[in-house]
């Protein structure tokens, strides 16, 4: 089994079967001590359940992210990949442009001026499209029906990680 891992607080966690096949996705079990988020550590290890195969995201900081959010995001990443250690999975770690890359997801035109937040809404809903396209049946929104788009994100991940497995094999089996 893939799991593919959206680091961070509105991240999430995806598994795919040994077909490619969407199994669970759940958001990033987190609990919430003073003003910072910790991984929760038994959820998160029983999500990976069976998993053969990981890939977490690796991001990097952006401007206008202030120093305590970019410290929070690293030390939830920090978190995520040692429990994957702790389960025996050695994750690959692409950047998100090399995930997006993979599915044709990229470069969007803008008028000049449009902002930063506008832009970034507009890439997850076209990574949100790409996933709905690929399992049509995925859970993107919450309880209350607002979007979620670690999962749509971990969804893809864990898809990339399906697919380089498979390009692999078959190139092993030529």
């Amino acid at each position: 089994m893939y799991a593919g891992i959206d680091p961070g607080t509105s991240g999430a966690i995806a598994v795919l079967d040994k077909d490619g096949q969407l199994l669970r996705v759940l958001d990033m079990p987190s609990a919430k001590i003073d003003k910072s988020h910790y991984i929760k550590a038994e959820p998160f290890i029983n999500a990976l359940k069976d998993c053969e195969h990981a890939c977490i995201e690796l991001v990097g900081s952006r401007g206008g992210n202030s120093a305590n959010s970019m410290f929070s995001f690293g030390a939830g990443f920090g978190s995520a990949l040692t429990l994957l250690y702790m389960c025996d999975l050695k994750p690959i770690m692409p950047l998100p442009q090399e995930w997006q890359k993979h599915f044709g997801l990229g470069s969007i035109k803008f008028p000049k001026g449009t902002s930063q937040s506008k832009r970034d809404k507009a890439k997850k809903q076209q990574i949100a499209e790409k996933c709905l396209e690929l399992y049509p049946d995925a859970n993107l929104y919450g309880p209350r029906g607002g979007f979620k788009d670690g999962r749509s994100d971990a969804i893809l991940i864990a898809r990339y990680l399906y697919d380089l497995n498979t390009i692999s094999s078959n190139k092993e089996a030529a």
